[in-house]
C-alpha cells in the first residue's frame, strides 16, 4: 500500500469499481456521521443516520450492513425514531475466510420499493483494532497517539452481504456526508471534506463538523494532535504531526510546484475544491480520496520520497514556481 507522496497528488480523482457489477443491493446516498472518539478508553460511539435508495428493479425489505467486527449495534430507528428490527452477528466473510465482520441485517416494516428511499439512524459502538492479521496495513485503531476511522476497517455501515466481492461493490456508488467529530482537548479531527463554521470548541473537548466537497465513494477521518500547514491561495493543506513540521513545508511546497505545473500543461480543473494532504503513522498504508490522501510519515520525514513518480526530472519540476490564476 505505500505510494510515492507525488503519485498519489497526480492522481487527483480515485476510482474503484467492483469487478462483481451489480449486486443487486440498494445504496446508501448519503451519510451523517456523529463520531464521539474516547481516545482513553480506545473506543468510539457512533450514531449513523443513513439515506439509502433502491437502485434495483426489485422490492426489498431485509437491508444488509457490515461494520467492524468489535463494533455492536446499540439500536436501529427509522427517521422518527422508531425502533426497527435488526439481527447481528460476527461471520467470515463467504469468499474470504480470514476476514471477520460483523454482519447486521435490518428489516424494514415495509418493503423498500424500486426508486424508493428510506432514512435509518444505526448507533453503534466498540473498538477498532483494524487487521493486521489478513491486512498488514489495516493498522486503524483509537488511541491517544493517532486515531483513523476509515472503511478499509468496516468502521461505518457498508450496505453490503457478508462477502469481499459485496463489499467491493459498496464502493461503486458515490454518496454525500455530514461528519460531526468529537474528539478530547488538545487534539484535531482531519477529513477529506470541508470544515464547517459550526465546529466548535467546549472546555473539555472540541467537535469539528465537516461536509463532502464533492460525491464521493469513501470517508476517511483522522485524530491526533495536528498541525495545520495552509497554502489558502491555492487551497491546500497539510495537516502533519508534532515531529514532522520540516517536512511538512517540503510537502506543502511539492503540492504546489505539482498544482502549478500541471495548471501549466493543462489548465486549472473547474472543478478543483483545493487538495488536503494528512500524514498517517508508516506502515499504515497511503490512500488517495476525492481532493486529499492520506500519506505515510516516511514521505514526511524522508525529502527524496517526495520526487519519486514525477513525470519529469527534479530539476525541471523545481524550477516551476507558483502563480496566481
Amino acid at each position: 500500500m505505500k505510494r510515492p507522496l507525488l503519485s498519489l497528488l497526480l492522481s487527483t480523482c480515485f476510482f474503484i469499481t467492483a469487478q462483481a457489477g451489480e449486486d443487486g443491493l440498494p445504496k446508501v446516498t448519503h451519510y451523517g456521521l456523529n463520531v464521539k472518539f474516547l481516545l482513553t478508553e480506545h473506543r468510539v460511539h457512533v450514531d449513523a443516520a443513513l439515506t439509502i435508495q433502491n437502485v434495483t428493479q426489485s422490492s426489498a425489505q431485509e437491508i444488509p450492513f457490515l461494520l467492524y467486527r468489535l463494533l455492536s449495534v446499540q439500536r436501529i430507528t427509522d427517521a422518527l425514531g422508531n425502533p426497527l428490527k435488526f439481527e447481528q452477528s460476527i461471520v467470515q466473510l463467504s469468499d474470504e475466510s480470514s476476514l471477520q465482520a460483523r454482519s447486521i441485517v435490518v428489516n424494514l416494516p415495509k418493503a423498500l420499493l424500486p426508486n424508493g428511499s428510506v432514512k435509518i439512524i444505526i448507533t453503534y459502538e466498540g473498538f477498532i483494532f483494524g487487521y493486521p492479521e489478513v491486512m498488514s496495513y489495516v493498522r486503524d485503531r483509537i488511541d491517544e497517539t493517532y486515531s483513523l476511522f476509515r472503511p478499509d476497517a468496516f468502521v461505518y455501515p457498508m450496505l453490503a452481504r457478508a462477502s469481499h466481492s459485496s463489499s467491493l461493490a459498496a464502493y461503486d456508488t458515490k454518496f454525500t456526508y455530514e461528519i460531526a467529530a468529537t474528539v478530547p482537548k488538545g487534539y484535531t479531527a482531519v477529513c477529506g471534506g470541508d470544515l464547517s463554521n459550526s465546529s466548535r470548541l467546549g472546555p473539555d473537548s472540541a467537535t469539528f463538523v465537516f461536509h463532502s466537497k464533492v460525491p464521493t465513494w469513501r470517508m476517511d477521518l483522522a485524530v491526533a494532535k495536528f498541525t495545520k500547514l495552509a497554502d489558502s491561495s491555492n487551497k491546500l493543506f497539510v495537516y502533519h504531526l508534532p515531529d514532522d513540521s520540516s517536512g511538512a513545508k517540503r510537502v506543502l511546497e511539492a503540492s504546489k510546484k505539482v498544482l502549478n505545473y500541471y495548471g501549466v500543461m493543462f489548465g486549472r480543473p473547474k472543478r478543483y475544491q483545493g487538495y488536503t494532504a494528512i500524514e498517517i503513522p508508516d506502515g499504515w498504508g497511503s490512500q488517495a480520496g476525492d481532493f486529499y490522501f492520506l500519506q505515510t510519515a516516511a514521505a514526511f520525514k524522508d525529502s527524496s520520497r517526495i520526487w519519486r513518480g514525477l513525470p519529469r526530472d527534479r530539476p525541471f519540476m523545481e524550477r516551476y514556481t507558483i502563480s496566481s490564476r
